[in-house]
């Protein structure tokens, strides 16, 4: 093989990586974008979902730990867990 045979090849190896790796930074940009904002949606939907599954001024009552009985707030929950299993 001649040397200039030799030095294109490795041009051509090197210009090939640096493809690959701008090509593998712009899919992982990509994939991450995508799985924030699919992210985001489920998250926003979950917050409007809240204010229709609990009663008119229980984020006004809940203040601290003990002004939610324990009892109301457990129903609560396994009401929040029932929807987030089917959805």
């Amino acid at each position: 093989m001649s040397k200039y045979f030799v030095k294109l090849l490795l041009l051509l190896i090197a210009v090939y990586l640096i493809l690959i790796t701008i090509f593998t930074g712009v899919m992982y940009q990509h994939n991450k974008r995508n799985l924030l904002n699919d992210i985001h949606t489920y998250l926003e939907r979950g917050a409007h979902l809240v204010t229709y599954l609990m009663p008119e001024g229980y984020f006004d009552r809940a203040l601290n730990k003990d002004s939610i009985p324990e009892e109301e707030y457990n129903g609560y929950t396994k009401r929040l867990t029932n929807v987030c299993q089917i959805s």
